[in-house]
């Protein structure tokens, strides 16, 4: 997965004033909202920053209580113009916060972040150009009848060996995956981890640099 994983406005209530009917003033509770819950969108990011004239990106993520979802829209262009575009991942999950820290060394030095495992359950893939269908249409994902504008299932064969032997081996399905993320600018603008070279096994040890705004 090209980030995923993955700052929020912290929302909260503020108490309700009113009176009894003998005259005393009652106040309700705060109630307070995790600032990680609400909907994140990056702007047309390229996906190698060293070629920012190749294809570009625009990501979304959902947070739930404890759900995730997430969808990346891909195009051939820098605007991302919807007539660029050429493939769409879907993807559903899981996670649990952990322990925050504050980074002491590096980029992101003095920045403050908080452990998180993704469990993605998961994926779907949609071809969404003519180019992108015959591409696909090589065995991607062991499928080799993609349509277009159709998503197809890959979750059963994501990380598998037939998987990887087609290129369907970019996110570990039902397996945890370590990660950080970092909520900045007054919780608006979230940033996930770098992926490790194994997020299974190691955690994310750095901020990827997209930024994710609240919307």
């Amino acid at each position: 997965m090209r980030k995923i994983l993955l700052g929020l406005l912290v929302l909260s209530v503020f108490a309700l004033m009113g009176c009894a009917d003998d005259g005393e003033v009652t106040t309700n509770p705060v109630v307070a909202v995790d600032p990680l819950i609400g909907t994140w969108k990056s702007a047309c990011e390229p996906d190698d920053a060293a070629d920012p004239t190749g294809d570009h990106t625009i990501e979304t993520y959902v947070f739930t209580a404890s759900s995730l979802s997430g969808v990346m829209k891909m195009y051939g262009d820098t605007t991302c113009d919807a007539a660029a575009q050429n493939m769409t991942m879907y993807f559903d999950g899981t996670y649990t916060d952990g322990t925050s820290d504050t980074f002491t060394t590096g980029d992101n030095s003095g920045d403050t972040f908080t452990n998180i495992d993704l469990t993605i359950t998961s994926v779907k893939v949609e071809a969404n150009s003519a180019g992108a269908v015959t591409q696909l249409s090589q065995g991607f994902c062991g499928i080799v009848d993609w349509v277009e504008d159709v998503s197809q299932d890959v979750s059963a064969i994501m990380g598998t060996p037939a998987g990887a032997a087609s290129g369907c081996d970019f996110i570990p399905i039902d397996v945890p995956m370590l990660s950080i993320y970092s909520l900045q600018t007054n919780n608006t603008i979230l940033y996930l981890g770098l992926d490790s070279a194994d997020p299974t096994v190691d955690r994310s040890t750095a901020l990827d640099p997209t930024p994710l705004v609240k919307q």
